[in-house]
């Protein structure tokens, strides 16, 4: 007669899992465990958000993810996107991080789509991995791709939970979007979106550590089917500044949300989940190319709409800065030289430049793809 009766966890479980089976009821024990192990996440977004999600979900048992993202590692990643390294830099951040979540836990499987979400192929790029127990974890930095996202899949794959994050400069936010009775991304940003993003307004590392770690939480409860403290309906707002803040708020479901009521998103557009490339409708004649600037950069005025902290790193000879006179718009209304607007990438140029022409201004240009592209013919040049 056997000397003790066994449980039915999986093998391998009780040790790996051990402090998290002593959890709680509806967290710990066995089953919750195997139901994770059952589990599919599906991971936007493999920058300062995704790393911590994808690692955590990795080491808390999570059966199967599947990475999505169309990006490259750059060194200027490495210090908050965590699961990357120096070692990983110019591989694509979807095939460093299987590497690296294949080291936490050779018992989750780890798929990678290496493609960026568009409009185009939001509707197949997922269909191969949605089931029952799928939950999607938004960690892109781009607003419009997040509608996309919302978007795509609301309509494709009713009540599968979006867990959405976000996280910019000093603080961060957390949602649950796509679930019974929830709202969507267009009932919490009923208007056209700004184009702020970790490149344009730096980040804190440490917010997208505590932001990711939120998502976790949340996906964990939707996996779980726990309700309880489940930020649907809800967002949670994270502040670095003063005194730490978080703040919770509801943000019930809009009745008159278009997309809701089965109308076109008014904000969906084409963007992808990178800024590294500009992605607008503006007519091409607006834009000059490094090759253009550089034949003969005396003969324009130059407008520097970057921050101080970047400027400071390094500009372009002979240029005027926004930071130091938010009056110029104004006063280069009458210029007869040909102004262009610059900044990292080409997308806070363009926004000045639709204001200069807004208050008159004619023949303004945008530096196309913006001081990164500039870069090309000047590799030395300083920018972040």
């Amino acid at each position: 007669m056997s000397r003790f009766v066994s449980g039915e966890a999986p093998q391998g479980t009780l040790d790996r899992y051990s402090r998290q089976i002593v959890l709680p009821a509806g967290f710990g024990g066995v089953d919750p465990i195997k139901r994770l192990q059952s589990s599919t996440a599906i991971i936007i977004g493999l920058g300062g958000l995704g790393s911590p999600v994808a690692t955590y979900l990795a080491s808390s048992g999570v059966g199967k993810l599947v990475l999505v993202d169309g990006d490259a590692v750059e060194a200027s990643n490495l210090h908050r996107q965590v699961i990357h390294s120096e070692a990983t830099v110019g591989l694509p951040k979807v095939v460093s991080a299987q590497q690296r979540l294949q080291e936490i836990n050779s018992l989750t499987e780890v798929n990678v789509i290496k493609s960026h979400v568009t409009a185009e192929n939001v509707g197949t790029l997922f269909k191969d991995f949605v089931d029952s127990t799928t939950v999607f974890f938004d960690c892109t930095d781009n607003l419009q791709t997040r509608l996309i996202i919302n978007d795509g899949v609301s309509k494709l794959y009713p009540e599968t939970p979006i867990v959405s994050g976000s996280a910019v400069s000093l603080s961060g936010q957390v949602t649950v979007l796509n679930t019974a009775n929830g709202g969507c991304y267009n009932c919490l940003q009923p208007s056209k979106p700004s184009s702020m993003s970790c490149s344009t307004s730096g980040i804190l590392p440490s917010v997208c550590g505590i932001i990711g770690g939120l998502q976790v939480s949340q996906g964990i409860k939707c996996f779980l089917g726990k309700e309880d403290g489940l930020l649907s309906n809800k967002i949670l707002m994270y502040d670095a500044t003063y005194d730490e803040s978080f703040r919770c708020f509801k943000i019930p479901k809009n009745p008159k949300c278009a997309f809701c009521n089965g109308e076109e998103s008014p904000n969906n557009a084409d963007a992808t989940c990178s800024d590294s490339v500009v992605n607008t409708t503006i007519i091409s004649d607006l834009y000059i190319s490094s090759e253009e600037y550089d034949e003969n950069p005396g003969s324009y005025v130059t407008l520097d709409v970057r921050t101080e902290q970047e400027t400071s790193v390094g500009h372009l000879s002979g240029c005027l800065f926004l930071h130091e006179n938010f009056k110029v718009l104004e006063e280069l209304v009458g210029e007869e030289k040909p102004v262009v607007f610059v900044c990292r990438t080409g997308i806070r140029a363009r926004e000045r430049l639709l204001e200069f022409q807004a208050l008159g201004g004619k023949g303004g240009k945008v530096l196309k793809g913006g001081l990164f592209k500039w870069k090309e013919t000047c590799p030395d040049f300083p920018l972040i």
